[in-house]
């Protein structure tokens, strides 16, 4: 798995490299002259002007990533190089920084994550959470719940089958709003999008993880943005704060309208 991501990653980078800094600048330039936080999905680019390499990527998959978290080595006392707690948190440095900052400024009830690994997420958006002085509930979801090790009041891991959507129906549903919904599955993204999308509210957020790398993904999102235009904006508070696209989420932060 962790190799085909790279290569994916790669494959991307080098498009960005070629062809994608030029049109981020200037769409960043023409973003901030319009002084919108709030944008259009297709108003938006499929690129970045941070700047990026195949050595920084391998760094990062290296630290997301890496062999400690293919053995029993970590769950036996020995520390991930991303850890919260000492329990895998597989985040890049950008969503790192830029998911605090939501759950700070958005305060959300309810938390639903698609795709828990071993819980480390979940565990870090919680303590955070606490720390904010937030009463959040968040329900991670995942094909296998056998592999979390994290065990929380206010965390519940629900085994559910993207490829069956029907299969993360259940009470969460009906916890209080604002939302946060994650979608960090990476399989049938499309078809998740269109069935969490009913239960949305205004003022709930939908973040689209790793959109920078996988192709297909991103164009999932565009396709379920396409067929909600002006339900969902890009909140380019989060997605450039740090340059155009300055996330390996592009455009992945959107605010239900």
């Amino acid at each position: 798995m962790r190799e085909v991501l790279t290569r994916k990653a790669f494959t991307a980078v080098d498009t960005l490299l070629s062809s994608g800094r030029a049109v981020a600048r200037r769409a960043l330039g023409a973003a901030r002259q319009n002084g919108q936080r709030y944008v259009d999905l297709q108003d938006r680019a499929w690129a970045t002007d941070i700047a990026l390499s195949r050595q920084m990527l391998r760094n990062m998959q290296q630290a997301k990533w890496g062999d400690l978290l293919w053995g029993e080595d970590w769950a036996s006392g020995q520390v991930p190089l991303i850890h919260w707690k000492g329990v895998p948190n597989i985040k890049d440095p950008y969503d790192l920084a830029l998911v605090p900052l939501l759950l700070s400024e958005l305060k959300p009830a309810t938390v639903l994550e698609l795709g828990s690994y071993v819980g480390g997420s979940a565990l870090w958006m919680v303590d955070l959470l606490e720390s904010f002085g937030v009463d959040s509930q968040i329900v991670s979801f995942d094909i296998d719940i056998s592999r979390v090790v994290v065990e929380h009041p206010r965390i519940q891991f629900v085994q559910a089958d993207c490829t069956k959507p029907s299969t993360f129906d259940g009470p969460w549903f009906d916890l209080p709003h604002p939302w946060l919904v994650i979608e960090d599955a990476h399989v049938n993204t499309y078809e998740m999008l269109e069935h969490f999308h009913p239960h949305l509210r205004p003022g709930d957020y939908l973040i689209v993880e790793d959109t920078a790398f996988m192709i297909d993904k991103y164009q999932a999102l565009e396709r379920f943005a396409g067929n909600h235009a002006g339900d969902y904006k890009v909140d380019t508070r989060f997605t450039d704060l740090w340059g155009y696209n300055g996330t390996f989420s592009f455009n992945g932060y959107l605010r239900r309208m």
